[in-house]
């Protein structure tokens, strides 16, 4: 919707604050419910050895989100003047995120000489998350 003349900002509506927050519980279950189950797996079979660019990801992704989080709070809680300056912040993990998301996926796929073809799917879920999220936060 655009903004009225004379108007800053778009209108909003009332179910705003609560999809974002909606997304992120729903963002951070698929994290955790994905990545943690199979972490614990991981652990209990001793395989918790990775590649530095899965701990650089790990980092800017949990970095990213944990943004994402407190953006989220100062919205729901009226400081928007911490929200906005917390906003400027957030472009700096895009770059990271453009080039560690496929990066990683890239390196853990081609380590693995036999990859097998669900691999290569996610690998396009990947490619195609990150470019449409770069590309949703250009706009």
């Amino acid at each position: 919707m655009a903004p009225a003349p004379g108007q800053r900002f778009a209108p909003f509506h009332r179910w705003d604050r609560s999809f974002f927050l909606a997304a992120l519980i729903a963002i951070w279950l698929a994290i955790l419910g994905g990545f943690g189950l199979d972490m614990a797996r991981r652990a209990m079979a001793g395989q918790l050895r990775f590649p530095w660019i899965v701990h650089a990801h790990a980092i800017a992704f949990t970095g990213w989100l944990v943004l994402f989080g407190a953006q989220v709070v100062l919205v729901r809680t009226r400081n928007l003047a911490l929200h906005r300056k917390l906003g400027v912040a957030a472009l700096l993990f895009l770059p990271a995120m453009l080039v560690l998301g496929p990066a990683t996926v890239i390196s853990l796929n081609t380590a693995d000489a036999a990859a097998a073809p669900e691999q290569l799917s996610f690998m396009s879920t990947q490619f195609t998350n990150v470019f449409g999220s770069a590309a949703m936060t250009g706009h």
